[in-house]
């Protein structure tokens, strides 16, 4: 579903994000990324969402390689792609319902089809009776419930939340994993790029450890290891991902497989955990 390949990225200023990662998600998996403020867990995030293009390497998603992706197709790519954000970025001067809305209005629904979708995706986040509200009327946890009821109201395959819980209390916080389980659950890919160790540990799903830019070998962030070897919801949201094919043209790129012997820390789905040092 979604490939590194010995993905870099340096920005304009010298700072080097990434450094030759690698690594497989399955389609349908729930994966954490963790590591320390700055490691590069958004950069990554912002890498599968075309934000960003990386200096080298290869991001694929379902074989389609976004190096590839002319700058006028990214925003039907990113119709493929809910994104899911910690400083929640709605618009103040509009109502709940037209924040969610919006992406819809983007890709032209019609207003019944809009009503339907929106109140539907409202109602799974426990907002429903909030709809007329402005963001400034609601809490934080609200207003983290109002964005990923934007970043699933258009059916994506792909679910990217960058530190969600990271301004919410621990129950909140916990609250908000469970709204992406259920929907990782109908078949959704979630990845989440958080800091909180207690919260990802609590969680059981695999994770992925990030230190300076590097794939970490290890337990989480400060307890040793080494970078790692390189190689049911409301039926009337009816969801159903899009097909999971972007609409771009396939490439020539070929998945990583099992060719390499070494570390699949954080290739393989098979792992809940990346390796402790022996």
């Amino acid at each position: 579903m979604i490939d590194f390949m010995n993905v870099s990225k340096r920005y304009a200023n010298g700072t080097e994000a990434l450094r030759n990662l690698s690594m497989h998600i399955d389609a349908g998996e729930f994966v954490f990324l963790t590591g320390h403020s700055g490691a590069g867990k958004s950069t990554l995030l912002r890498l599968i969402a075309l934000l960003e293009r990386c200096t080298q390497g290869e991001v694929l998603i379902d074989g389609h390689n976004l190096a590839r992706v002319p700058r006028k197709q990214v925003p039907y790519f990113r119709r493929n792609i809910g994104m899911v954000f910690q400083d929640h970025r709605l618009l103040g001067d509009r109502s709940v319902f037209d924040n969610v809305a919006l992406p819809l209005v983007i890709e032209s629904y019609g207003h019944h089809e809009t009503a339907r979708r929106v109140r539907a995706a409202l109602d799974k986040v426990g907002l429903l009776k909030k709809e007329r509200s402005l963001p400034a009327m609601l809490s934080g946890g609200e207003q983290q419930r109002v964005g990923i009821a934007r970043a699933v109201v258009a059916r994506p395959t792909i679910l990217l939340a960058d530190e969600p819980t990271g301004n919410l209390d621990p129950l909140l916080s916990r609250e908000i994993v469970d709204l992406f389980t259920q929907f990782n659950q109908v078949g959704v890919t979630v990845l989440i790029a958080s800091h909180d160790i207690a919260l990802v540990r609590r969680s059981g799903r695999r994770a992925v450890v990030i230190r300076e830019g590097e794939l970490w070998q290890g337990d989480f962030p400060g307890q040793g290891g080494e970078p790692a070897a390189q190689p049911p919801l409301n039926p009337d949201l009816g969801y159903a991902p899009h097909d999971a094919s972007p609409h771009v043209s396939n490439s020539t790129g070929q998945r990583p497989g099992s060719a390499s012997g070494s570390s699949a820390v954080a290739g393989s789905s098979r792992s809940t955990t990346p390796r402790r040092r022996t």
